[in-house]
């Protein structure tokens, strides 16, 4: 399968999480698609640090069974992300501030 829209029959897709979400001592409230078809599951936090020991590739059917919500976001275009301030909060879908296509 592609970088297209995952799903859950797209299990196998490769997808970075944080530390935070892959140890899910936090959940999912940030979700970005990349130009380039990348998909990020994060914690929204700003106490990452920018490198590969903060980052991991994980299948994306892990994030959708660790956050089942995440699903309701998987339309989201090339160049957008969608984020919530809680587990509870509507997901609020934006164009990336870095991708000015």
């Amino acid at each position: 399968m592609s970088a297209e829209a995952p799903s859950a029959q797209a299990a196998d897709l490769a997808s970075y999480v944080c530390s935070h979400v892959l140890d899910r001592s936090r959940p999912v409230l940030l979700v970005i698609r990349e130009y380039d078809g990348d998909w990020i599951a994060a914690c929204g936090g700003d106490d990452h640090e920018q490198s590969s020991e903060s980052w991991f590739v994980v299948g994306w059917g892990h994030v959708l069974e660790w956050n089942p919500a995440v699903g309701d976001i998987e339309t989201l275009e090339r160049g957008e992300e969608a984020e919530r301030s809680a587990v509870t909060a509507p997901w609020v879908v934006s164009r990336l501030s870095w991708c000015n296509l």
